[in-house]
């Protein structure tokens, strides 16, 4: 006879019990499987750490409990055969058991109709698997056997460690109780303190030619109460009182042999004149750039004969100590500035009085020229408005104000043709210049 497949949905979320509609004959020992798709909401139920179980509740108030199977997005029961013995509505319930406790379950009714001409039918009862018992039972004894075992383990580590200071194979640690505290090590002590005593045996009095035990007198030679030996007595050696013959200290003999006896020529040495010769042998450097921590000597000599190289003549022009009354010639020469009054020569107006300032401006028979065709004008006056004269002046001449104090601003700047009207807040003691570009 075929397998049978029934399918159910049940969702954990509604606590309702539904009927699933699916109908069965009472006592069908067909191999029957139910098809439970688990969902929560509308989403897949998820069964992670949960013990699933099926229960079924029978009109004669017995039950059969077995445990489903997943499979793919359904879980799948086996009839057990005893969930059909008897007639009427039957209570299924899939339950999954969480390990706190918690239980999610969805519940469905399947109907088993009476079957009447069934004779010597298995009477309906309670039923739970023998086999998944079975399978609790073994599961239980081997997880006391596994803990059983892990502690022998244990404990076989705890011996082996006491007896060899070994755990498994391998040395203790130093935070490991029995590191240093075990019969092995306690033997190896009783070794040595045993081939110590034996050592010590026969050993005579030390003399001056022949090993052996020597007693402090207390003076030279000290015992402290923890057994530690202290010389005392003496000063220390001095050089002057250091005897004996230098190659039997074969390790200062050794290092003194490595060293040179004599210097000899090269290497920068000179013997004749007693001096050190450094090789100043160095190329120019491409280009300037500052000498640097870790340069080679002939790499700082060629940086700085690169400075030097690209140095033109005016480097080597010393400045004037009174320069602000001289100027630089075009050919070298400090040459000093005309003074007032002085005569000189002016091309275009032959040798006339001149009045020279340091605006560059130069004043000849009453009539001012700009050396370099600008005009600087200047009054100094206790006042509030400044009147500025020049030909050179227009209604539409830019003209720039300074005045001998700082933030010392004019109020109103006012330019016509051949006059400047310069006015400030108020009246003080003032220098007031004006450019006319």
């Amino acid at each position: 006879m075929a397998n049978q497949y029934y399918d159910v949905r049940v969702d954990v979320s509604k606590p309702e019990v539904f009927d699933s509609g699916l109908r069965f004959t009472q006592g069908d020992s067909a191999v029957i499987y139910l098809r439970i798709a688990v969902m929560n909401g509308a989403s897949k139920f998820d069964a992670s750490n949960t013990t699933p179980s099926v229960n079924f509740v029978k009109p004669d108030g017995t039950y059969v409990t077995g445990t489903p199977v997943s499979s793919g997005d359904v879980w799948v029961y086996q009839f057990l055969g005893n969930e059909l013995q008897a007639a009427g509505r039957v209570l299924c319930d899939i339950k999954f058991t969480y390990s706190s406790g918690r239980i999610s379950s969805g519940k469905f009714y399947i109907f088993v109709e009476k079957d009447t001409t069934i004779s010597g039918a298995a009477a309906s009862g309670s039923y739970v698997l023998p086999m998944e018992q079975a399978l609790a039972e073994m599961n239980n004894y081997k997880q006391q056997g596994k803990t059983m075992a892990e502690a022998a383990e244990s404990s076989a580590m705890d011996a082996e460690a006491w007896a060899v200071g070994k755990r498994d194979g391998a040395d203790v640690p130093d935070t490991d109780p029995t590191y240093e505290n075990n019969s092995k090590y306690y033997a190896a002590q009783a070794k040595i303190s045993e081939e110590s005593a034996a050592a010590i045996v026969g050993i005579g009095i030390a003399t001056t030619t022949t090993a052996g035990i020597v007693k402090p007198d207390g003076t030279t030679i000290t015992v402290a109460q923890d057994g530690t030996i202290a010389v005392g007595g003496s000063s220390g050696a001095t050089w002057g009182n250091i005897t004996g013959t230098l190659s039997n200290q074969t390790d200062l003999q050794t290092a003194l042999n490595a060293k040179q006896a004599t210097l000899t020529e090269g290497d920068g040495i000179d013997i004749t004149s007693n001096t050190v010769k450094v090789d100043t042998t160095f190329s120019d450097a491409s280009s300037r750039s500052n000498i640097a921590s870790g340069d080679l000597f002939g790499t700082i000599l060629g940086k700085i004969k690169k400075y030097f190289s690209d140095l033109k003549d005016l480097a080597y022009i010393e400045k004037d100590g009174t320069s602000s009354t001289k100027y630089l010639r075009g050919d070298g020469t400090w040459q000093t500035f005309p003074a007032s009054g002085d005569t000189v020569s002016v091309a275009g107006h032959g040798t006339a009085s001149a009045t020279v300032t340091h605006e560059q401006q130069i004043t000849i028979n009453s009539t001012a020229h700009d050396i370099d065709g600008t005009k600087y004008m200047e009054q100094t006056a206790n006042s509030a408005s400044f009147t500025f004269t020049n030909a050179a002046i227009t209604a539409n001449s830019a003209i720039d104000v300074y005045t001998n104090t700082w933030g010392d601003n004019p109020t109103n700047v006012s330019a016509s043709s051949g006059s400047c009207l310069v006015t400030f807040a108020a009246a003080q003691s003032r220098t007031v210049r004006i450019y006319i570009r």
